[in-house]
C-alpha cells in the first residue's frame, strides 16, 4: 500500500517530473529540483520543439478523453 503522504508517495513512486528545457538553470528551475531532490524526485528536462505545443497538445488529449482542461495546467 502507498502512503498518502506526499512526500512518501513520491519516494514510493520514484517519481520523474519533466519540464522544457528553457527552465533549466532559472531560479524557478532551481528551486524546483531543489525541492524535489530530497524527496526522490528527478526532473528531466525536454527539448524545446519548433512545432509542438504543450498546451495544444494537453488540450487536445482533454477534447479526446471528453475533459475540460485544467485552466492550471493549461497555463504552464
Amino acid at each position: 500500500m502507498i502512503s498518502q503522504d506526499p512526500p512518501a508517495r513520491l519516494r514510493a513512486l520514484r517519481a520523474r517530473a519533466g519540464h522544457g528545457d528553457d527552465w533549466r538553470g532559472t531560479p524557478q528551475g532551481d528551486r524546483l529540483e531543489h525541492e524535489l531532490a530530497p524527496l526522490g524526485v528527478e526532473i528531466v528536462h525536454f527539448s524545446a520543439t519548433v512545432h509542438a505545443s504543450g498546451t495544444a497538445l494537453r488540450t487536445a488529449l482533454a477534447a479526446i478523453e471528453g475533459e475540460r482542461p485544467d485552466l492550471e495546467t493549461v497555463a504552464t
